[in-house]
């Protein structure tokens, strides 16, 4: 509801409500940017940590062998970004990318990925999450202006002990702190993400200490 009438609407929708929340801390910037409410807040999404956890890993679940699985779960749309962590892909060694979701883009993104799953319960994703090494999550801005609104997937995949590589995209950077939990690299950055992925997958010292943090991140929510 971005253009011509819709976003007149929307400011209206803004100026008379008694008070305007939203997930994350930029998109309350980007409603900021069409009309100030002086009765605001930021209330994030929560996880129930309970559901997650490496008590759940099962070895070798998605048949790696010795290779590290990278991991993303979400709708396969275009504010994704998977296909830049597929590309990322292609200059990581000794590991394979396993992608958990569904969407317009699966049959192209199933041409270039080793594995597209289908994960429709929390059984299944649980497993899933913590028989991982590492959570990818390359989100971009749409060519329509959508971005991630907050990224409740990273909450998960924090609960479940896995550090992150992410973009600067949306809500993401709400969560994902550089250096802490995880690392960001700019949209689309193929090559950056592939970096710091490679980084996380051999520094062993760095990806004990990100996957504690990631574990109290998602306490946090």
């Amino acid at each position: 509801l971005n253009h011509g009438l819709l976003k007149k609407l929307k400011r209206r929708c803004l100026k008379n409500a008694w008070g305007v929340t939203a997930v994350s801390q930029p998109l309350m910037d980007v409603l900021d940017g069409i009309y100030k409410n002086e009765n605001q807040a930021v209330i994030s999404m929560g996880c129930d940590t309970s559901l997650f956890g490496r008590q759940y890993r099962e070895e070798n679940y998605f048949g790696q062998g010795n290779q590290k699985v990278l991991l993303f779960v979400g709708r396969l749309a275009e504010k994704k970004g998977v296909y830049y962590a597929i590309e990322a892909m292609r200059n990581v060694e000794n590991a394979m990318l396993v992608i958990a979701g569904d969407g317009p883009l699966r049959e192209e993104l199933q041409r270039q990925a080793d594995k597209v799953m289908r994960a429709k319960t929390h059984e299944e994703l649980k497993k899933i999450y913590a028989s991982a090494d590492l959570f990818v999550m390359p989100s971009i801005t749409a060519k329509d202006g959508d971005k991630e609104g907050f990224g409740l997937v990273i909450l998960e995949a924090f609960a479940s002990g896995l550090p992150i590589v992410a973009s600067r995209s949306g809500g993401i950077t709400d969560i994902v702190k550089d250096g802490v939990n995880g690392f960001l690299v700019e949209e689309k950055d193929v090559s950056g993400m592939a970096d710091q992925i490679d980084r996380l997958l051999k520094d062993e010292e760095i990806y004990n200490k990100m996957q504690i943090e990631a574990k109290k991140s998602a306490q946090q929510y």
